[in-house]
């Protein structure tokens, strides 16, 4: 099933993130974990409990698939 939604990409990120509220509105499955974000400086900037798997596609080219494992959080700011 293919759903749009926004995305940024930074490729200076070493980590893939996805709000809770896409994650479930996608239902999801997650797989518990404990990681810590961090910031600049590896500032830390809060830890995580819970990834999920999914798929990234482009509207321009229909043959670019990406499968990811991002980090669920509450929210993305």
């Amino acid at each position: 099933e293919v759903f749009s939604a926004r995305a940024l990409i930074d490729s200076g990120s070493q980590a893939t993130f996805i709000s809770e509220k896409l994650q479930r509105r996608l239902n999801l499955p997650i797989e518990n974990i404990n990681a810590h974000v961090s910031g600049l400086n590896d500032a830390l900037a809060g830890s995580v409990q819970k990834q999920c798997s999914f798929v990234l596609g482009s509207i321009l080219d229909t043959q670019f698939k990406l499968q990811v494992k991002g980090l669920v959080l509450p929210k993305l700011v």
